[in-house]
């Protein structure tokens, strides 16, 4: 039906020996992301990459053990979930399938008996314009030094046009300043995590945020145009789950446009919005994630385990 993922936590897993860019770079660091076909392989994975207490020889580690009984839901996860909703980011809104999925979602969950509200979004396109000045510290240099060797194909080519600062490395005095950016800016959405807590039914504080993986289900080759609703979290280094609900299907599916009644807001969402067309989509597995606080990638995976119970549960297909 389709893949799931982690993206875990800075400092979880171990990272040492793999090859990647930005090596060195500590303003924003680059996480393992496992993928598996269920949620239980990627417990097991994080699991064997811990039991063996990588703390010891790998020094930026966390020495924090593999919880198997709250990845598990057994322990230390709610039996009723307060979950928040990101419908769109107010960036570029997701394409329909996505919108369906995340209503089925939510239903699922409050038949459950799960607390769910709206997430409000705070500054998605201001954390795209900080995280590109952290992915591009060096001005990109790294990057055209190694496509020197290797054109670049169109994706690759459409990320390098985005490069900041005219393509010139920041100095010194200016890392600082992007550093304490990207601080204020962690510390603005976690108290507005906590701020979500007064709207609750339960009074409690919101345990995971809902919502989709992208702006469309897999995109036709060299067509990806925005990736914020994943980068936001790597911005924030929380964790992130991405798994399966179900497979688009084009037959019979009533919204042909990409349910907008506006103008687009900006030029990335007039070209992810055209790029909807059931045809284009038919048989894509049409995927959400899930996102928890920093360091609690056991939790997160725990908390799956109640949302995918309460989608088996609700009567009905997934997305068709």
């Amino acid at each position: 039906m389709g893949l799931y993922g982690l993206k875990g936590s800075v400092g979880r897993m171990p990272h040492a020996g793999l090859m990647g860019s930005h090596d060195g770079m500590d303003a924003i660091v680059g996480a393992l992301g496992p993928l598996a076909t269920s949620a239980r392989d990627l417990a097991l994975f994080a699991r064997v990459m811990l039991e063996h207490e990588p703390w010891l020889v790998e020094p930026p580690l966390l020495e924090i053990p593999w919880k198997q009984d709250v990845a598990e839901g057994r322990t230390g996860v709610p039996h009723k979930l307060t979950i928040a909703v990101l419908w769109d980011d107010g960036v570029v809104a997701p394409h329909p399938p996505i919108h369906d999925a995340l209503v089925r979602a939510r239903d699922a969950l409050l038949a459950a008996g799960h607390d769910v509200i709206d997430w409000e979004p705070v500054d998605h396109q201001a954390a795209w314009d900080l995280i590109l000045k952290l992915y591009f510290l060096d001005g990109g240099a790294e990057y055209r030094e190694v496509l020197a060797q290797d054109p670049p194909v169109p994706q690759t080519q459409w990320i390098m046009d985005q490069v900041p600062n005219g393509g010139r490395p920041y100095g010194i005095d200016e890392v600082f300043k992007i550093n304490l950016e990207r601080e204020a800016f962690r510390t603005k959405v976690l108290a507005h995590w906590h701020a979500h807590t007064g709207r609750t039914a339960s009074g409690r504080v919101v345990d995971a945020i809902l919502s989709p993986v992208a702006a469309t289900l897999a995109p036709r080759h060299d067509a990806t145009r925005w990736w914020g609703y994943t980068s936001y979290w790597n911005l924030m280094d929380y964790p992130a789950v991405a798994f399966p609900v179900g497979r688009f299907r084009a037959a019979g599916y009533a919204r042909a446009d990409a349910g907008a009644v506006d103008e687009p807001r900006n030029e990335t969402e007039r070209v992810v919005r055209a790029e909807w067309d059931p045809a284009t989509y038919d048989g894509i597995p049409v995927s959400l994630q899930l996102v928890g606080k920093r360091l609690n990638e056991e939790r997160l995976l725990g908390m799956l385990v109640r949302v995918e119970d309460a989608l088996a549960r609700f009567p009905g297909e997934g997305a068709h």
